[in-house]
């Protein structure tokens, strides 16, 4: 093998492998294992990313690249914020100078998003088939990975979800660019709520292309190693792959009705503009719950067990997670460069809350279901934004 396959800087979690194609040329596989961590990515990890996928990007012998898993339970859980949040603990959260604080290019948490988003970048722009092979929990910055990629292949294990409404975060890892592709009631679902897909349903709503058996991964890229790349072939292989997923419901299908109205544009007044503080807020979801469900038809009306994990879902999100989400879902349709610089300057927004700080807190240190949020409202949180904002001077990245 020529020498030039070998990339530098790769992090402890990440390792990668080169393997012979039929042709002549050679696959690369890039392979996250961080299993104590569920794959969190890092700066290490994303710094590793970003070097081997340029590096393979300009090597004539690499024809193709594959991103897995070493890790049965996860792809990746997502970005490794508790490492971030251990570095904010004692952030002054008072002071807001563009010049001393998060927003400095020399900060942690500017160059960790910087290479995440700079990774998912790079994968949206790749001028070789990028195959991405999620299993398990695929979060966050993990489901902005898959999504990024050319070919998206779920096995019948994977959860997919964007669950940073709570911890004070929003929908970010180019979400402002994938999540489009669904209807406007649809992404405001998975956005507000954090809802947790499985391949049956990412697949029935085109997030994931095809679904295999978990025990058919080695299988399925070893035939990746005898296919030709082009359209047709790679047709015909997610053709022969694919699993008909027994077992896996599609609860998101079912309550389609229900979501298309509680989530619509018209009625987002009735619920979570307008109300003093979280308990009128939380009145405020149970009441329209309730009056949608009573004119649904029988057939059409979501399980209990659905509407249930909703409410909990909605009614413990972070007011600032709600507002900068409702903003980013009401934007016109970006290009991915677009979407990424506008993710990049307001994620380092969201790091000068201090609903970020509550619940990573809250959520993953102590790991309780108490959370007392700093924000009492919609309107409290947007005004908050909305200060640290004017003193956000950033231009584009990308």
């Amino acid at each position: 093998m020529n020498k030039s396959l070998s990339v530098s800087h790769l992090s402890d979690f990440v390792y990668f492998k080169v393997l012979p194609h039929i042709s002549g040329g050679y696959i690369g596989e890039i392979i996250l294992d961080r299993p104590n961590a569920l794959n969190a990515k890092n700066i290490g990890i994303n710094r590793a990313l970003c070097d081997v996928l340029k590096h393979w990007a300009n090597c004539a012998e690499i024809l193709a690249v594959i991103i897995r898993s070493n890790v049965s339970k996860a792809f990746c859980a997502g970005g490794d914020v508790v490492s971030l949040f251990n570095v904010l603990k004692h952030h002054d959260y008072t002071n807001i100078d563009s010049s001393s604080s998060i927003f400095t290019e020399e900060h942690i948490c500017y160059q960790t998003f910087y290479h995440e988003y700079k990774q998912d970048y790079i994968l949206y722009r790749y001028p070789k088939p990028v195959f991405c092979i999620a299993n398990g929990f695929t979060l966050g910055g993990g489901f902005g990975t898959f999504s990024a990629a050319k070919y998206k292949i779920a096995t019948e294990s994977a959860r997919f979800a964007m669950p940073e409404s709570a911890i004070g975060l929003y929908p970010d890892a180019g979400a402002t660019f994938f999540l489009n592709k669904l209807s406007p009631e649809i992404r405001r679902f998975l956005s507000f709520t954090g809802y947790m897909m499985n391949a049956n349903e990412a697949h029935s709503y085109n997030l994931a292309d095809t679904i295999i058996k978990d025990t058919e991964v080695d299988s399925f890229i070893k035939r990746l190693t005898h296919c030709s790349f082009t359209e047709s072939a790679i047709e015909n292989l997610f053709r022969y792959s694919v699993s008909k997923s027994k077992g896996l419901d599609n609860q998101l299908l079912h309550a389609q009705c229900f979501l298309e109205k509680f989530f619509s544009l018209d009625a987002l007044p009735h619920w979570l503009y307008n109300h003093k503080n979280r308990v009128e807020f939380v009145e405020n979801i149970f009441c329209y719950i309730q009056k949608i469900v009573e004119n649904l038809p029988a057939g059409q009306k979501p399980d209990d067990s659905f509407l249930d994990k909703m409410k909990k879902s909605l009614t413990r999100a972070s007011f600032a997670s709600l507002y900068i989400t409702d903003q980013q879902l009401n934007m016109d349709r970006l290009k991915i460069v677009d979407a990424l610089n506008w993710e990049f300057k307001t994620t380092l927004i969201m790091m000068h809350l201090i609903d970020f700080k509550v619940g990573v807190q809250r959520a993953l240190v102590d790991k309780t279901s108490n959370y007392v949020w700093h924000y009492q409202s919609y309107n409290e949180a947007k005004n908050a934004f909305m200060d640290v904002e004017k003193h956000c001077v950033l231009n584009d990245v990308f």
